[in-house]
């Protein structure tokens, strides 16, 4: 079996759908974190000296998180089902002979509440500078535990180890996101296009990316070091049956986090 602990890494999806208006714009931008046991895709890159802030006028209240609770399922596989898909070619963690892994997916879909600073379209092309007047966010936490059948207690306590961390930090979500508005809240970018909208989605853009890094930082890649070091700590006290999988996940998070723990229920 290929350990689990070898195979996580991080997935970064962003998928803009953006509703422009005339004067005031609202931008729809929805972005996701998503955390599978094999696959690694590059992450977005938060572009420098793109956009430039007011700090004066920037209004903390103007940042809102929904949060949701989180979603916790369980998947049972078998063995002749993990050989049909490594006879497929499949790439996924199932085809790739793992005992049993956890997937989890940080969700975040921010609304964009812009207004244009200048635009101009007299010149057969279009120019826009959208500032940032606020954000709202919904954050979410669904989590996949993908066991054999018949899986021993053992196996089903680790997974239950890396869906306590996820629900950790989680609990950071709220604060994540509002930190990552701020990042962008007052500042204005700039676009161009062959249209308006071509112009404002170019501006919008900067801002997203900015929002989706600062949130997969606080999020996916903070469950992602957390869970690398709780399967370390798993193998080290392999033969200590009085560590717990929660105590050695609980470690791990203590061990990375300078924030107080708080389990989503």
């Amino acid at each position: 079996m290929v350990s689990v602990s070898a195979l996580r890494s991080n997935l970064l999806k962003i998928a803009p759908a953006c509703d422009f208006l005339a004067v005031k714009v609202s931008a729809v931008i929805v972005f996701a974190v998503m955390v599978l046991a094999v696959f690694t895709l590059s992450a977005c890159r938060s572009p420098g000296g793109m956009g430039t802030a007011d700090s004066s006028d920037v209004d903390s209240a103007a940042v809102q998180v929904d949060k949701e609770a989180p979603k916790i399922e369980t998947k049972v596989f078998t063995l002749s089902q993990a050989k049909a898909r490594a006879r497929a070619g499949k790439r996924d963690p199932l085809a790739m002979d793992v005992e049993a892994y956890t997937e989890w997916f940080y969700s975040c879909k921010a609304t964009f509440d812009t207004e244009d600073v200048r635009q101009d379209d007299t010149n057969g092309a279009a120019s826009v500078a959208l500032r940032v007047k606020g954000l709202k966010f919904t954050v979410a936490l669904p989590i996949t535990v993908h066991l054999p059948k018949n899986a021993p207690a053992a196996l089903k306590e680790h997974e239950d180890g890396h869906v306590l961390i996820c629900s950790l930090v989680y609990g950071l979500s709220g604060k994540v996101a509002a930190a990552a508005g701020k990042q962008v809240l007052g500042r204005t970018f700039e676009g161009m296009g062959k249209d308006m909208a071509e112009a404002r989605l170019m501006a919008l853009d900067q801002a997203q990316k900015i929002v989706a890094r600062a949130y997969q930082e606080g999020t996916n890649d903070l469950a992602e070091q957390m869970s690398r070091k709780y399967d370390e700590l798993c193998q080290r006290y392999a033969d200590e049956p009085k560590m717990s999988r929660e105590s050695l996940a609980r470690a791990a998070y203590n061990e990375l986090a300078d924030v107080p723990q708080t389990v989503i229920k």
